[in-house]
């Protein structure tokens, strides 16, 4: 799934006011992936998957939960 610049500043900016949470954006040729610092709690975690399922999409979360990464 391609998502805008603007989506994944909204989604920094909403960890970061509601879980004081940083959110890191990787960009690679491959591939495009988020991670944070420390785990998140599943409360930021829910909001993440329902963020990206009201666009249709699904976030597949990395074994640590530090990371993720969306998925068609």
């Amino acid at each position: 799934m391609v998502f805008t610049f603007d989506e994944v500043l909204l989604l920094k900016k909403e960890m970061n006011d509601k879980y004081h949470l940083y959110l890191h954006y990787h960009d690679t040729c491959s591939s495009q992936f988020f991670t944070f610092d420390e785990e998140p709690p599943k409360e930021a975690s829910a909001y993440i998957e329902e963020f990206y399922a009201k666009k249709g999409a699904k976030v597949q979360f990395f074994g640590d939960n530090k990371g993720f990464k969306i998925i068609d």
